[in-house]
């Protein structure tokens, strides 16, 4: 083995051995640094409690000293590690920029603990240029995985919270045995559309409805596409052994459907709600 490597090695691991043992005093100056830097720029500081930034800085520095010390799973640990980091900062609705912020203050306090550590070591000003680059290495390598994990997460979330709101947005709510209610508010899109056919055909199997109330009072402008889309759902019904019923229908929705040659005969149309349960023989006393 190269000597001058055999050295290097042996710094590199006395200086993960020295991080190890002092990361908490590391950690409190670091949010010395941060917390000087936020008074100087108040208005625009990411906010941090100490608590919370204490323990990433530790975190940050425990895996960078796993990272130097070359252990045989630190690749693995310190990915999972990140990943973690990134989907607590989503989940505590904190910005990625505000966890991030700890990398470089812990670098701060990391560069004068080494500048005192090489003066008593009697360090060459080569090897403390290598050291610098490889801890610089590991703490980039920190943030771009933080990072990717954050913006993963919270593409994730956005998506499942995207799903939720559009099952929400499409309730077929149960009257009584077999009949159901499916009111329709807001705005239609084409998205919307395709989502409202499929959730409502297969809970319409699994209530096993005869009947099925499509209430559009709620809904605002429906463009020609999707008036397509409302009835091609009415049609699928029908196959299914499932009547349905309109009601509400705006002007501007039945002006859409003659435009495109909808034949509005073919499905009971009333007024309102409660002229479409009459006509189900339904009483309010039952």
């Amino acid at each position: 083995m190269d000597p001058n490597s055999k050295t290097m090695n042996s710094i590199i691991h006395l200086i993960s051995k020295k991080l190890s043992k002092n990361k908490y005093i590391l950690a409190e100056q670091a949010f010395n640094i941060y917390i000087g830097n936020s008074q100087q720029n108040y208005a625009t500081a990411a906010k941090m409690s100490e608590h919370d930034f204490m323990d990433l800085s530790v975190q940050v520095l425990t895996v960078l000293s796993n990272n130097l010390n070359r252990r045989i799973d630190n690749a693995a640990t310190s990915s999972l590690w990140a990943e973690k980091v990134g989907e607590n900062a989503v989940d505590l609705n904190l910005s990625l920029s505000t966890i991030l912020q700890v990398i470089p203050f812990c670098k701060t306090a990391i560069w004068s603990f080494l500048e005192h550590l090489a003066q008593e070591s009697e360090m060459s000003v080569k090897d403390i240029l290598r050291v610098t680059l490889t801890i610089d290495y590991f703490l980039d390598h920190m943030v771009n995985e933080i990072s990717f994990s954050f913006i993963n997460y919270t593409e994730t979330m956005s998506e499942q919270f995207r799903l939720s709101l559009q099952e929400l947005s499409v309730p077929v709510i149960p009257l009584f045995e077999h009949i159901a209610i499916l009111p329709l508010i807001g705005e239609l899109d084409t998205e919307r559309a395709q989502f409202l056919i499929d959730s409502t055909l297969q809970r319409s199997q699994t209530l096993q409805l005869t009947h099925l109330i499509i209430d559009l009072s709620g809904l605002h402008n429906v463009d020609a596409t999707v008036a397509q889309e409302l009835f091609y759902l009415a049609e699928t019904l029908i196959l299914l052994g499932v009547k349905p019923l309109l009601t509400g229908i705006h002007p501007n929705i039945a002006r859409t459907a003659i435009s495109l040659n909808l034949n509005l005969k073919n499905y009971p149309v009333f007024l309102n709600l409660q002229s479409a349960l009459k006509s189900l023989n339904y009483k309010k006393d039952e």
